[in-house]
């Protein structure tokens, strides 16, 4: 079993900001599937959904936490599915990254992103798999937070199902490769 979990903050304010692209693609994979999420348990800190994919059993999560607080949900999968971090995958996006580009990791630093800051601190290691979609960086008199937080561009929304339809193909190749071969296509 493997769980892939998609970086987000959870209101509808958000929802299309540029840091809720990770959500922004398992919602296109569970649209693709014809499922829904469904919030699991009194406590949970998340939204689930369980699938096969080709061959592999999958569960998407969406974090019902604010961004920086995101470490609270990926511990409590962890958990309670009792998988290694080998078979986790985290979705974020990176403004390190022109728009569109990829970049999956087996391990890193939080380059920066309160998402996996968090997760780096809740579950105290930087050893976990990331695909980083690159959201290109704010001009120099753009807030950061203020650009993460915004909408992506009229041309990028132009681009954006072409890029959530090539990291749902990242994801695809993640579970059917294994992290250090999918990087090879990937990167």
């Amino acid at each position: 079993m493997k769980i892939i979990v998609g970086l987000g903050n959870p209101s509808k304010k958000y929802l299309k900001n540029r840091h809720n692209i990770g959500m922004m693609v398992l919602d296109a994979i569970v649209s693709r599937e014809k499922l829904k999420f469904k919030k699991k348990g009194v406590f949970a800190k998340s939204e689930q959904v369980s699938l096969i994919i080709g061959q592999e059993e999958v569960t998407l999560i969406k974090p019902l936490v604010y961004m920086n607080l995101s470490g609270i949900s990926v511990k409590q999968a962890l958990e309670k599915f009792r998988i290694s971090l080998e078979n986790l995958l985290i979705i974020c996006d990176d403004i390190n990254l022109p728009f569109g580009k990829f970049r999956l990791r087996t391990k890193g630093t939080s380059g920066g992103h309160n998402g996996l800051l968090s997760i780096i601190e809740t579950i105290g290691t930087q050893d976990f798999n990331r695909l980083r979609i690159g959201i290109d960086k704010p001009e120099d008199s753009v807030d950061l937070a203020e650009y993460v937080l915004s909408d992506f561009s009229d041309s990028e929304q132009k681009q954006l199902p072409e890029v959530i339809t090539k990291a749902i193909e990242a994801c695809d190749l993640w579970l059917k490769l294994g992290t250090i071969k999918a990087m090879e296509s990937i990167n």
